[in-house]
């Protein structure tokens, strides 16, 4: 029903406003007072919320305290710091070791010769003299796949550069110094790069461009081409290493075995790309059959679980399975309701207002609801039909204490959530659901599948030099590889392979573009305790030591030498402690705190009549106060500190903090709200403490193990008890140490007590309004009718 015109007193000179606003006035102090509640309950949260974050943050940096590899601690020195650092983990062996460094690491990189005066990024390869057509060169970024960069007369540089980019090297030109620069992404022998062609105009191409070098990081790239050539028997013409590389006499030539052959070279080349093709093929088509296999299971596997809960039933209880199951699918998106009472409604109507009304068999026995729906009831209907259909379990340990179960609850919910999924995508249970038999076949098909897969990777890793990646270009219409194709790939390949085998016998077929030079990729070599190690990096991770190689020895040897870092341990002890202080000293402090007492939440009313300066000191008052004697806060701080102070027992005997030389001040000597903070004897920060004897330190450096030992235990002591404050009830969630869900539960009630009294409010004053609408109505008729009559009178 509309609202009544809110008119002024128009004829009666009644303030009309002011006194409806005086008549409500009352209910508008009791709303008042309510959001005062909810103001207060609302900074409480915060303060928790705050208070709560140090708490975990302690808990999980004393959890890791609680074991010996936190005090294993080590600590080395270099006798020559220019040519090494060294850090040790807990791993690392005590005592001394020798260093050796012969190599360190390097980053392939290919200095261009200079080029022409007034070259810039936009000078084609015409103006560099290169004129004989369209060509190809070759880049292998490491052991990555030979990416071919396309060549013409009008190619720009800055495309070259480009190329080389995408080809996956660093690339740039300096056109101060007229140079291009090539580089290796990473450091190392296996990541170097080769820039090669396979024709003489590639190599025309390469020679324009300033970047062919005869070093051996180029030759290199030329003979690990030349390294797939056959011979007339099919055995490999060159003779090479376990790694696969051409090896030399001792006046540098490559050692051949037999004569080549072109046709043998060919025909091997065909044969691993056909295979490698036929492998990518099949890799698909196993890996998309293992998808859907693996749906298929998913699927089954969850419609299992969810048809089981349907099939359970409380007779006792009136309930099933399926009202439980139909309650989780439809409550928690607003189709189904539940009351305070627990009540469940199935229908809904959706009123003009934005409210909603739920009922079962008529509107009449409904109950309507604003917007939105309160969920938490529907989770609690959710928990309690679950605990009586079995799914949530409770059972009393021996201590005397209830645990519950909620592992079957939580594994049908994420069914239900993923079997309903496949249910909206349309699957079709005739054709997606496997029995258990089925499924087992299912299981094995995709395990015998990933077995194919994983060895043909294993075949497609040992055959990656020539390996295209992509093979949808090579295969006919009916799937098969088109051998037609094929063939022309492998006889540009065996191009290249043929100008390798030249540049190998004779390296003068290459000219070197002067005035570039070429820095090799190696690796970094060390020689620890007499035994060798590599790396494509000078950092070295051995038996627990993290080496990095700064500079090369050569026949020198350094020492390392390792030892246990008591002061490590000492540090963690006094981390620990500050930490711990830090974090009661705050508690203490807030709970503590000067009263609050004769301060409320302000009203909007009142914040009119303030400062900005004054709102915040007052809403700061409050705030200082708002955990003071605070029951939750009570009960932690007490546990904390009777966690603290507890004896230990340690090899028969018990020990205390203070036995190390840490206590506190006392109630009389230390500062407010300070009285359960620790300090260390002796520790030179500490101006409260620093003047006597370090006793904790002498006790580390004389006997470590009893001091590791205690402090295990105290961390436990102390993570047991938060870990008790933090567990789960109905007041609070896990490792929350308040009753946050209490809370989370009163702020819904104040929500809605404040909506119901603005209600109220609002119907009170439609119903003084309409009243003096009367009113001023009926005085006007009056009025006219004494106006008519004065004016007969005046007759």
């Amino acid at each position: 029903m509309a609202s009544p015109t809110r008119v002024s007193g128009m004829v009666s000179g009644i303030d009309t406003e002011s006194v409806v606003k005086a008549y409500v006035q009352n209910y508008v102090d009791k709303k008042n007072k309510v959001k005062q509640s909810q103001t207060k309950l609302t900074y409480k949260q915060d303060a928790w919320k705050a208070l709560n974050t140090k708490v975990y943050s302690m808990y999980s940096k004393v959890g890791n305290l609680r074991f010996s590899t936190s005090y294993n601690l080590k600590k080395t020195t270099v006798s020559d710091t220019t040519k090494a650092t060294v850090t040790a983990s807990s791993n690392a062996v005590i005592g001394s070791q020798t260093l050796k460094i012969t190599q360190l690491a390097k980053a392939g990189y290919l200095t261009g010769a200079q080029l022409a005066k007034k070259t810039t990024e936009d000078s084609t390869m015409a103006s560099l003299g290169y004129d004989k057509g369209e060509t190809t060169i070759s880049v292998r970024a490491g052991s990555g796949q030979e990416k071919e960069i396309t060549i013409n007369n009008d190619t720009k540089i800055s495309e070259v550069i480009d190329a080389l980019k995408d080809a996956g090297v660093n690339a740039s030109y300096d056109a101060n110094n007229r140079r291009i620069f090539v580089s290796a992404k990473e450091s190392g022998t296996d990541n170097d790069f080769a820039l090669t062609a396979s024709t003489t105009k590639g190599q025309d191409a390469l020679s324009a461009l300033g970047l062919v070098t005869t070093s051996a990081g180029d030759i290199n790239g030329y003979a690990a081409n030349a390294a797939y050539a056959k011979n007339t028997e099919g055995e490999n013409y060159y003779v090479l290493d376990e790694d696969g590389k051409i090896t030399y006499d001792e006046e540098g030539n490559a050692i051949t075995n037999g004569t080549y052959d072109a046709a043998k070279t060919k025909e091997n080349i065909s044969n691993i790309l056909t295979t490698l093709a036929n492998k990518y093929y099949q890799n698909n088509k196993l890996s998309a059959d293992n998808a859907t296999l693996n749906d298929k299971i998913k699927y089954s596997e969850n419609k299992d679980i969810v048809d089981d809960v349907k099939a359970r039933r409380n007779d006792e209880a009136g309930i099933t399975g399926e009202d439980l199951v139909n309650l989780v699918n439809e409550g928690l998106d607003g189709k189904t309701y539940v009351d305070d009472a627990g009540n469940t409604y199935r229908e809904i109507k959706f009123n003009g207002d934005g409210t909603k009304t739920y009922y079962n068999d008529s509107e009449s026995d409904g109950v309507t609801v604003a917007s939105d729906v309160d969920f938490q009831k529907i989770s609690d209907k959710v928990k309690e039909m679950s605990e009586q259909l079995g799914l949530i379990t409770k059972s009393t340990g021996e201590d005397g204490n209830e645990t519950t179960d909620e592992s079957e609850y939580q594994k049908f919910l994420v069914a239900n959530d993923v079997y309903n999924k496949y249910v909206k995508d349309g699957v079709d249970n005739s054709q997606y659901y496997l029995d258990s038999a089925a499924r087992e076949t299912a299981k094995s098909t995709v395990e015998t599948n990933n077995t194919t897969i994983e060895n043909n990777n294993t075949y497609i890793s040992e055959n990656s030099y020539w390996d295209k990646k992509d093979y949808s270009d090579y295969y006919d219409e009916t799937g098969n590889v088109d051998a037609s194709k094929i063939s022309e790939l492998a006889d540009s390949i065996v191009g290249k392979i043929k100008y390798g085998l030249d540049v190998v016998t004779d390296p003068s077929t290459i000219t070197a573009s002067a005035g570039a030079t070429r820095v090799t990729g190696q690796d970094a070599k060390i020689v620890l305790n007499g035994a060798d190690y590599s790396s494509n990096t000078n950092n070295f991770s051995i038996n627990g030591l993290s080496i990095s190689a700064t500079a090369e020895t050569g026949d020198k040897e350094i020492t390392i030498t390792t030892t246990q870092d008591n002061q490590g341990i000492y540090d963690k002890v006094k981390d620990f402690l500050s930490t711990y202080n830090e974090l009661i000293n705050e508690m203490q402090s807030l709970y503590n705190a000067e009263s609050a007492k004769g301060y409320e939440p302000l009203t909007d009313d009142q914040k009119d009549e303030m400062s900005e300066k004054e709102i915040e000191k007052w809403e700061d008052k409050i705030k200082s106060a708002i955990l003071r004697r605070d029951s939750s806060l009570g009960s932690l701080i007490n546990k904390m500190t009777m966690a603290m102070s507890t004896p230990i027992n340690i090899k028969g005997r018990g020990y205390s903090l203070s036995d190390f030389g840490i206590q506190t001040l006392g109630y009389l000597n230390a500062a407010k709200n300070e009285q359960y903070a620790y300090h260390i004897d002796g520790d030179a920060d500490d101006e409260t403490s620093s003047g006597k004897q370090d006793k904790l330190m002498a006790m580390i450096n004389s006997d470590p193990e009893t001091v590791i030992d205690y402090m295990q235990s105290l961390a436990s002591n102390l993570y047991n008890a938060v870990g008790t404050e933090m567990k789960s009830s109905s007041l609070r969630t896990a490792y929350t140490v308040y009753n946050d869900k209490e809370m989370a539960s009163e702020q819904k009630k104040l929500e809605k007590s404040i909506k119901d009294w603005e209600t109220k409010i609002s119907a009170m004053e439609d119903r003084y309004y309409k009243k003096f609408s009367k009113m001023e109505a009926t005085l006007a008729k009056l009025q006219n009718s004494t106006n008519s009559l004065s004016q007969l009178t005046a007759r």
